[in-house]
């Protein structure tokens, strides 16, 4: 994650929802589905998908959608700019924190990667899917990039996080539409598009269940393994070195998206593959960078110059991975942020510099790309937490 990133509050996320028939009854190994008469969300999905890597000159992306009773999957550009081989709908492309949904429920004394591919990828007979590194060199695989400033974009120097970050998301690398047919046995309380049983009715809606709420910048929640959105929608957003990806479903309309780029920068890209099928939801300004019902464009001009006591907020606020420390300015405080690990290219273990941030409300600042949210206040009146990128860090100092 370049330093820049580290002071936006919150990248894209996003949902999907539509209007679609139950899912039916499918042929082995869920390569073909009902047809339906209706008027797709996503027409002309490959041509939109190769536009907008065009615009945002990202290398290379995939899109699998399932929407009213139909499959429509596209892929475009390359999969690494180095040896310039093209992304195909079957190239398996790393999903990032998306991982953490593959992985919820409970532990058992197998391997990981094991009980990945016995329990999930070999029930569901998703053939393009790997979680071993050494497996993807089986497949068609992309790697990350990065913007330079020329617009030119460079490979990332290493393919994977450390595997023992594996759980989380350093290593799992599927094609588009496996990921959504995986999405779809959640959507479908546990049954795949094979008729498998990957789990019970009850495990899937428990999973999809809210347990806790989000306060800050965004709204939603989180149940287990899925983050959650207004209307029902579930999702999960993942990133790793020089990659975006984002994966999404709606349980009532049996409907499911998963965008995958191979670009830090992504993205937009995730924004613009998702938009109409927000729009055919209804769902104001979902496809905005803040997520269900809110836009960041609007939400920023709400910020003001008004001075604010320092005293609450200032002091050190700190997660796994990253260092906020709040200090006083001169047009009141300012944030500085240091990664704690050297995870991407060009990372920096040193601070960023101090960037005013602009009270708008109810304790959410905006900063010169983002938004953090302060909240939890202790009896001596200093926030305990500050909120950015949908995590709390605790105040440390």
């Amino acid at each position: 994650m370049k330093r820049r990133d580290l002071l936006r509050s919150l990248g894209g996320v996003g949902a999907v929802t539509a209007m679609g028939r139950l899912l039916g009854p499918a042929t082995a190994g869920g390569q073909s589905f009902p047809a339906s008469s209706d008027r797709s969300a996503t027409d002309n999905l490959a041509s939109r998908l190769a536009g907008s890597i065009q615009k945002h000159k990202v290398p290379g992306a995939s899109a699998a959608v399932f929407h009213a009773g139909q499959w429509e999957v596209a892929a475009a550009g390359v999969a690494n700019v180095t040896t310039g081989v093209d992304v195909t709908p079957e190239t398996v492309m790393h999903i990032g924190s998306i991982t953490k949904v593959l992985m919820a429920q409970r532990l058992l004394r197998k391997s990981w990667y094991t009980l990945i591919e016995e329990r999930i990828f070999k029930p569901l007979e998703l053939q393009h899917s790997v979680v071993q590194p050494a497996d993807a060199l089986l497949h068609r695989a992309t790697v990350g990039h990065f913007l330079n400033k020329d617009g030119t974009n460079t490979r990332t120097s290493f393919a994977f996080l450390n595997p023992s970050f594996a759980p989380a998301g350093a290593t799992a690398m599927l094609a588009a539409k496996d990921l959504a047919t995986f999405a779809l046995a959640h959507v479908n309380d546990g049954v795949g598009t094979n008729g498998y049983r990957l789990f019970s009715a009850a495990s899937a809606r428990r999973m999809r269940r809210q347990t806790a709420v989000w306060r800050g910048i965004a709204g939603g929640g989180v149940g287990l393994g899925w983050m959650t959105f207004d209307k029902g929608i579930i999702g999960h957003d993942g990133g790793g070195p020089g990659i975006a990806s984002w994966l999404f479903a709606d349980p009532a309309a049996k409907a499911v998206v998963a965008v995958l780029t191979n670009a830090a920068h992504g993205v937009p890209v995730l924004d613009e593959m998702t938009a109409p099928l927000f729009e055919a939801a209804g769902i104001a300004g979902a496809a905005k960078p803040l997520g269900l019902g809110l836009d960041a464009a609007e939400l920023a001009k709400q910020a003001t110059d008004t001075r604010v006591d320092p005293h609450p907020y200032v002091g050190q606020y700190e997660s796994v991975a990253l260092v906020f420390r709040v200090i006083p300015h001169e047009e009141g405080i300012a944030l500085r942020v240091r990664p704690k690990l050297l995870l991407y290219d060009g990372d920096t273990l040193e601070e960023s510099p101090p960037v005013p941030l602009r009270p708008i409300r109810d304790g959410h600042f905006m900063t010169g790309q983002g938004f953090v949210t302060f909240l939890n206040p202790g009896a001596d009146g200093r926030m305990q937490h500050l909120g950015s990128r949908r995590r709390l860090h605790k105040r440390s100092g």
